[in-house]
């Protein structure tokens, strides 16, 4: 797989408790690209310590190819920024808009 989509972030997929390292070890995910969104849909489906855990994953095993800084309204997909997690704190985070994206690839081990 070439990219990784939030369709998984549901807890009616994967399997209980699966870590986001297993679920991307799974589906041999090769990159990633990662948004405000995408932050929000985890930490509201999975919760704040499993984000936290997989935005240290990607930290310590996935390098940065680009970001880019935008300002796109997506509405509520994106809720009020005190609500993230402290990892994904950034200036210009806003409520109702992707404000930065992030792709990475996965590092070869």
């Amino acid at each position: 797989m070439l990219y990784y989509s939030i369709s998984w972030f549901n807890p009616a997929s994967g399997y209980s408790k699966q870590s986001f390292r297993e679920a991307a070890e799974a589906l041999n995910v090769k990159y990633i690209i990662v948004d405000d969104a995408f932050i929000a849909r985890s930490f509201l489906d999975r919760g704040v310590s499993w984000t936290d855990s997989m935005i240290n994953e990607i930290a310590d095993h996935w390098k940065l190819l680009r970001q880019i800084g935008t300002s796109y309204y997506v509405g509520n997909r994106v809720p009020d920024p005190e609500l993230f997690p402290s990892t994904w704190h950034y200036p210009g985070l806003r409520k109702d808009y992707v404000s930065r994206i992030i792709v990475y690839k996965k590092s070869e081990e």
